[in-house]
Parts: C-alpha cells; structure tokens; sequence
C-alpha cells in the first residue's frame, strides 16, 4: 500500500487504510494480518502526515503539524511502500 492521495479529510485518510487492509489483508489471531494473495504476514512502515488548513482550499498551508501512522503493506506482493508521505486537509 502507497499513502494514500494528499488532500484528503482525516475521516477519508482513515477510510483509504482501512478499505485497502479490508480487501487485501485478513486478520491472523497469531500475528494481526495476512497476506489474502500469499499469507505473508503484513509489515508496517510509518507514514509522516503533514496537516493543513481546509479554509485554504486545495493549498497545502497550515501550521507545520506533521503526524506518523502506520501504512501496512504485504512484503511479496506490494513490497515496501515508495510513497510514505501524504497530507490531510482539517
């Protein structure tokens, strides 16, 4: 899984992990998620969410704020994630 497309709401952001796990991981009592392709086990990487400021539009401004949350990703079939980075627009 990449980070999800920049600009969107934190509902949406939540929502774009949560629909990607839901379609390609299942959960594995003995170690959170696997794989529904392979049965790898999902690993994680941290994503740096920067916030900004929705009264801007779709500008990218706000107050520096940056967050990390973990971007889940099978090790075989997606490999580590290229984009770890994205925004939220609050």
């Amino acid at each position: 899984m990449e980070a999800p497309t920049p600009g969107l709401s934190l509902d949406e952001f939540a929502v774009a992990i949560d629909a990607h796990k839901e379609s390609h991981y299942r959960p594995n009592p003995e170690v959170a998620y696997c794989c529904r392709q392979c049965e790898s086990i999902i690993r994680k990487v941290y994503c740096y969410v920067s916030i900004h400021d929705k009264r801007f539009g779709r500008e990218c401004a706000g107050s520096g704020q940056v967050v990390k949350v973990s971007l889940p990703y099978c090790p075989v079939c997606e490999g580590v994630p290229k984009k770890t980075s994205s925004c939220i627009h609050v």
